[in-house]
Order: C-alpha cells, then structure tokens, then sequence
C-alpha cells in the first residue's frame, strides 16, 4: 500500500503544479473592462485550473493519509514479527 501512496502523492503533485501553469498561462490575470466572450473564457479556464489543483491536493491528501495509516501499521507488525531475545543469559 506505501507504493500506491507513493504514486497518489506524486500524481496529486503533478495535478498541482499541472493546475497552477494551466491557471498562469491561459487564466492569468482578467482584463480590467473583458467583453462578454473574453470573460466567459477566462471563467472557464480559471475553473479547469481551480478543479486540476483541487484533484491534486486531495490526491496528495490521500497520500499522505494512506502512509499514515499503512506506515504506522506495518511498523507495529514488523515490531511483532521480531523474536524476543534476552541479554546476558
């Protein structure tokens, strides 16, 4: 399972970064007086790029939940699985 976090938290960081060049490159900054069209497009573009970082960051949300819980779950098992010696016998 830390092999599928791994992979949510580089594809949700991908999806970031992918949204915020998306947003600067074709959303950019609004004209100050946009015609009719011109503001329809910059909405969408603005959206598309607002819901690309939004699936990233829940993706990386994911990531960072599943390597906290499988991360600390295998340690306990791993702890459980190790023979008890004593020392100084």
């Amino acid at each position: 399972m830390t092999k599928l976090s791994l992979a949510l938290l580089v594809c949700g960081a991908c999806l970031l970064v992918g949204g915020f060049i998306y947003d600067a490159r074709f959303a950019g900054i609004p004209y100050q007086d946009p015609t009719s069209e011109t503001r329809a497009q910059y909405d969408r573009d603005a959206g598309m790029a607002s819901k690309t970082m939004q699936a990233g960051l829940a993706a990386m949300g994911a990531g960072v939940l599943g390597f906290a819980v499988f991360g600390f779950g295998s340690k306990k098992k791993a702890d459980q699985d190790r023979p008890r010696t004593t020392r100084g016998i």
